[in-house]
């Protein structure tokens, strides 16, 4: 099942920048900042990867466009918030 996240709770998110630290079949760490966060393994990603996430308290948000992780195009420092 698909989770959607509608534009009005989307803009409440806290957006940064997260690197993938470990991966296995369905469950990525990412960290943020000092924080290591869950989530759900999305898309082609490796270790090392930075990604943009969303953050609504402790929980994590992986936004995809078009089925595919946000990747910045130059290096951003873990944990830079974005917008």
């Amino acid at each position: 099942m698909k989770a959607e996240v509608n534009i009005e709770d989307f803009i409440k998110l806290k957006l940064v920048i997260g690197e993938v630290i470990e991966i296995n079949e369905n469950k990525i760490k990412i960290i943020i900042g000092d924080k290591i966060l869950d989530g759900n393994k999305k898309g082609n990603l490796k270790k090392g990867d930075k990604i943009l996430v969303g953050l609504h308290k402790d929980n994590l948000i992986i936004p995809l466009v078009n089925n595919s992780v946000i990747i910045p195009e130059k290096d951003i420092e873990n944990g830079s918030k974005i917008g």
